[in-house]
């Protein structure tokens, strides 16, 4: 029997400055300029796993979903590699990224209540998630980011 010893767990890796005021501009010209639909909740429904449906009370708002390619592609470029090195910390085997990225807006009311970033289907092979602030903080109220996440939660094998 093989017994691993983990090493410390940081529930979270913030980084500042991933991408310019002039880089972020630009991405919310580039998901601005494509479409939007309501933001959906994946849930089980009746025997039906991962069914992507509205749910106002749980979440509510818009996303624009941003295929990687040859406008996306540096976004993505920088995002692999912050991903990266923020890895070092977990050592997960990564292969890519494996859903497009979610540009999300929320007006004031908006909200998306506590969740965890994974689920069925696609969903259940996430091992990091990122969040990417686009807009001056200082430009609203409100809205926090919030992560709460132990070793205790995880089982290594």
């Amino acid at each position: 029997m093989l017994l691993l010893q983990p090493r410390p767990f940081p529930g979270y890796v913030a980084r500042e400055e991933v991408f310019l005021p002039d880089e972020c501009a630009e991405i919310v010209r580039l998901a601005t300029s494509r479409p939007s639909e309501p933001a959906r909740v994946k849930q089980k429904v009746g025997d039906k796993v991962g069914v992507a449906r509205s749910e106002p009370t749980h979440r509510q708002g818009e996303v624009t979903f941003l295929a990687q390619d040859g406008e996306t592609g540096w976004i993505y470029e920088r995002i692999c590699q912050h991903a990266l090195a923020a890895n070092a910390d977990w050592g997960f085997a990564l292969s890519g990224c494996g859903e497009p990225l979610q540009y999300t807006v929320y007006q004031p009311n908006d909200h998306y209540d506590w969740h965890m970033d994974l689920g069925p289907d696609r969903a259940s092979i996430r091992k990091l998630s990122v969040t990417i602030q686009l807009s001056d903080p200082d430009a609203y109220v409100g809205s926090k980011t919030a992560s709460s996440i132990r070793l205790s939660d995880f089982q290594r094998s």
